[in-house]
């Protein structure tokens, strides 16, 4: 069982009889660039972690399959990353699902 609860920032999950608590910032420090996370239930990839001019906090852009993103990486002239025209998306934490290594690790094993 996963909870994730936006308000207060943290995550909680059951893994063996265990309770685990996992704050926001935790799970954003798992992120990295080259990572695959999913958006919309599709792959796509993290090419940049950081701020921009555009937006205040944390952004990650991601290349996400053709034609279902909206940008190639660069906005306002500023080249953040690079990708193909309507590859790219830039994401706010929270608007992407990440796969943590031990919850891979679940799924190889079953």
């Amino acid at each position: 069982m996963i909870i994730l609860l936006y308000g207060l920032d943290i995550l909680i999950t059951t893994r063996s009889s265990a309770l685990i608590v996992i704050t926001q910032q935790e799970l954003q420090n798992d992120v990295h660039v080259n990572q695959i996370v999913f958006v919309n239930n599709q792959e796509a990839l993290v090419k940049f972690i950081g701020t921009v001019h555009f937006g205040a906090g944390l952004f990650y852009g991601v290349e996400v399959p053709f034609g279902s993103g909206c940008t190639n990486g660069t906005e306002g002239g500023v080249v953040y990353f690079s990708c193909p025209e309507n590859s790219g998306m830039f994401l706010k934490f929270g608007d992407f699902q990440i796969q943590k290594e031990d919850e891979k690790e679940d799924e190889d094993e079953l």
